[in-house]
């Protein structure tokens, strides 16, 4: 928890630095919600190590909310269901354990580009639930029998993205998104593993639409009260 606490004042701090308003233009938020959906490429970090020579690919879907404070920067929430897990080889054929997420991370949003076309980058902390399991049936190494001990999930995310936005359709986005846990999922016991900890990367298309306000967004340059965007 000291991780996560460091890693959401890390965050906050990183957008406090970037979000200073310039002191001749006001620019009021944007906010928009959306959806997203891809796939998850994930594996565990397990001490000792257990080869893992392909990574699952699962499913990810969510919701989003954004809101930019400043010309280019802002905040980030999802509230996401991921599939984790990690595959072993086990003889001549494969084993793989799944587990099933509900996970909220949150972002310090900067943002770059001209007005339609954006590029992003995202850091913050997340935190996650795990809500099933499936296990296989016909194997009794450690990685694939131990019992679940803590179904409590936090770490750090972060994203990198490209979006294209339109007028009359929306926001359209492309973003790949890395989670690092650091919470380990079984008991933390040298007979079997110190740290279990999933990590993934997230490949997802989104979409989000602009909530405006009854009479739109603005900027304006205070000196001249031109009216910028």
């Amino acid at each position: 928890m000291k991780r996560l606490a460091a890693i959401l004042f890390f965050s906050l701090s990183l957008f406090s630095a970037f979000c200073q308003e310039t002191e001749n233009t006001l620019i009021l938020p944007e906010h928009a919600v959306g959806i997203t959906g891809g796939v998850n490429l994930s594996f565990f970090n397990l001490k000792p190590a257990v080869s893992q020579p392909r990574m699952p690919v699962q499913a990810s879907i969510g919701i989003q909310y954004r809101v930019i404070l400043e010309k280019y920067f802002g905040l980030w929430f999802q509230l996401n269901y991921d599939q984790r897990g990690f595959k072993s080889q086990v003889g001549n054929s494969y084993r793989q354990r799944t587990f099933d997420y509900i996970e909220m991370p949150i972002f310090a949003h900067i943002t770059f580009g001209r007005r339609i076309f954006r590029f992003h980058i995202d850091l913050g902390p997340s935190i996650g639930y795990m809500i099933k399991k499936r296990d296989p049936i016909d194997s009794e190494l450690p990685e694939f029998s131990l019992p679940v001990a803590h179904r409590f999930d936090y770490g750090v995310t972060g994203m990198l993205g490209f979006e294209v936005n339109t007028a009359k359709a929306g926001i359209y986005q492309l973003n790949v998104r890395y989670n690092g846990s650091f919470s380990s999922i079984f008991t933390r016991d040298y007979d079997n593993f110190t740290v279990s900890a999933p990590q993934s990367i997230v490949i997802t298309a989104g979409w989000m639409w602009r909530i405006k306000p009854k009479h739109g967004y603005r900027a304006y340059d205070l000196r001249v009260k031109k009216k910028l965007i």
